[in-house]
């Protein structure tokens, strides 16, 4: 096994209940505490970001957060805690037909601790699997991703009429759904939250990608947390190379810049684990 070394605490305010994680989760993350928010689920988001703001290379076979965090392995623990956590985990179809993903599970993101992550959330009295909801308005994704054939993880394809036409045209086996929320447009990131509670009723959905959909929640002022890591790199950007930034979409400031509340500060040797807070 990769040896794993605990975060270093520098800073901690959070406030909501204390997660028992069992050994050796528990002497590796250290104290964590799960959202303390008023609306059920709480809704939280996780992402990793250069230190010049750059969340994905946009080239081929570089597009995931791997090659932004260096495929660090605290970042990959991390992730892995988010997952076992989480009822749901939500990406957009974007990042599915970008990686060939076997799953959003937490021992698919860290699988040397997956019997840990097993036992917690047996702990926690949730499905062996979060649920992996994949937003897409045109049903634009590829058929083959295996995490819509393995069969074991439960999947959900949330859409538009238009898009459940075209998702309904391929073969998928009896763990996938699919779920039209309006005729065509925009999907309304409360109609996904509700959508989402009919399939998996839960008190945590966790975000993952990309940056047009974190846009969406932010917008939309339904974000409880966002968990960002910040890695020691600089990738740099050329005019029209198309490297998304953390958010896409939408301008807050100047007239409506929306500010966060720090209340974690992890680390490990140089790679900062910062955990925000925002009003909903």
């Amino acid at each position: 096994m990769k040896h794993f070394t605990p975060f270093e605490t520098l800073f901690d305010v959070t406030q909501g209940a204390a997660v028992s994680f069992p050994p050796p989760l528990d002497s590796l993350v250290g104290s964590f505490t799960l959202p303390a928010s008023n609306h059920s689920p709480a809704l939280i988001a996780n992402f990793v970001t250069t230190l010049d703001g750059v969340v994905s290379l946009n080239a081929p076979g570089h597009m995931g957060g791997g090659d932004i965090s260096g495929f660090n392995a605290q970042d990959r623990l991390l992730m892995g805690v988010l997952r076992s956590l989480a009822d749901a985990v939500i990406l957009g179809a974007g990042t599915l037909r970008a990686e060939n993903l076997t799953g959003l599970a937490a021992e698919e993101s860290c699988p040397e601790y997956a019997d840990s992550f097993a036992q917690l959330r047996e702990r926690l009295q949730k499905p062996r699997y979060p649920l992996n909801v994949f937003i897409t308005a045109h049903g634009d994704i590829d058929p083959t991703a295996p995490v819509l054939h393995e069969g074991k993880i439960p999947v959900l394809f949330l859409t538009t009429q238009e898009g459940e036409q075209r998702l309904r045209k391929h073969s998928f086996p009896h763990t996938v759904s699919i779920a039209a929320l309006k005729e065509r447009g925009p999907l309304d990131p409360h109609e996904m939250i509700s959508a989402v509670r009919l399939h998996q009723p839960g008190t945590l959905f966790l975000i993952e990608g990309g940056a047009h959909l974190l846009n969406d929640f932010l917008v939309a002022r339904c974000l409880d947390e966002l968990f960002l890591t910040l890695a020691p790199q600089i990738a740099g950007r050329e005019d029209g190379d198309g490297r998304p930034g953390l958010v896409s979409g939408h301008h807050f400031a100047p007239d409506a810049p929306l500010w966060g509340t720090l209340v974690s500060l992890k680390r490990s040797e140089s790679h900062l684990f910062l955990r925000y807070a925002f009003s909903r």
